[in-house]
């Protein structure tokens, strides 16, 4: 994230774990939403978001979004035609799958 690097991973502590980075990560200036449309890695989960019309949900602040890249939602038989076509129990499914992948902080 930001060009940080892992210095060291996984080390076990008795509420999670903790991962070694080597500079400080400073969040964008923008919302989730916005950085997520801004980011060509994520154009389908941000089609989905706004097909789904959770962005109001995804605008929020703060909240931690576990985001797949575009491989990870085709792989997953969410392209950007699956997307913009779902309808009915498709389209809650994929609107379940995005509540998943957001915690509000």
């Amino acid at each position: 994230i930001n060009g940080a690097m892992i210095v060291a991973n996984n080390i076990k502590v008795s509420n999670g774990s903790i991962h070694i980075i080597n500079k400080v990560l400073v969040p964008p200036a923008s919302n989730v939403l916005t950085t997520l449309k801004a980011n060509t890695n994520y154009k389908l989960f941000a089609q989905a978001i706004s097909k789904a019309k959770l962005d109001s949900i995804y605008g929020l602040n703060p909240v931690t979004v576990f985001a797949p890249i575009n491989t990870a939602f085709s792989n997953a038989g969410y392209d950007s035609a699956a997307i913009e076509n779902a309808t009915g129990a498709t389209l809650t499914t994929l609107t379940n799958i995005l509540k998943y992948h957001i915690i509000r902080s």
